[in-house]
C-alpha cells in the first residue's frame, strides 16, 4: 500500500501595513509578537500556530482511500516521474517566459 503525504499550509493573511523590507530579524520578531498579542483573530492565531508546528500538519493518506480515478492519475504521474518524464518548475518558468516574448 502506498501512502501520499499532503501538506496543508494556511492561507496568507492580508495585513493593512506594507512590509518593511529593511527590518532586521529582531524587529520582525517584535512586530510579529505585537501583532499576535493585539489580535483577536482566531484564524490568524491558528495559522501561526500551524506554521510553528508544520510537521504536525502533514497527514498521511492511503491511496486506497482515494477515489479510483484519482488513484489511477497518481499512479500514472508517479510512473512518469520515475521514468524522467517531467519538467522542473524552473524550466517551466523559462518556457513560459519564451512563449510570452515570442
Amino acid at each position: 500500500m502506498t501512502n501520499v503525504s499532503f501538506i496543508f499550509l494556511p492561507h496568507s493573511t492580508n495585513f493593512t501595513e506594507e512590509p518593511n523590507n529593511n527590518m532586521n530579524t529582531t524587529d520582525k520578531k517584535r512586530e510579529i509578537i505585537h501583532a499576535l498579542q493585539a489580535s483577536n483573530d482566531e484564524q490568524l492565531i491558528e495559522e501561526v500556530y500551524e506554521l510553528l508546528h508544520a510537521n504536525k500538519a502533514v497527514e498521511n493518506v492511503s491511496i486506497s482511500d482515494l477515489p479510483h480515478e484519482l488513484q489511477n492519475k497518481i499512479s500514472i504521474a508517479l510512473d512518469e516521474y520515475k521514468n524522467g518524464r517531467y519538467i522542473t518548475h524552473e524550466r517551466m518558468k523559462q518556457k513560459v517566459q519564451q512563449w510570452l516574448t515570442n
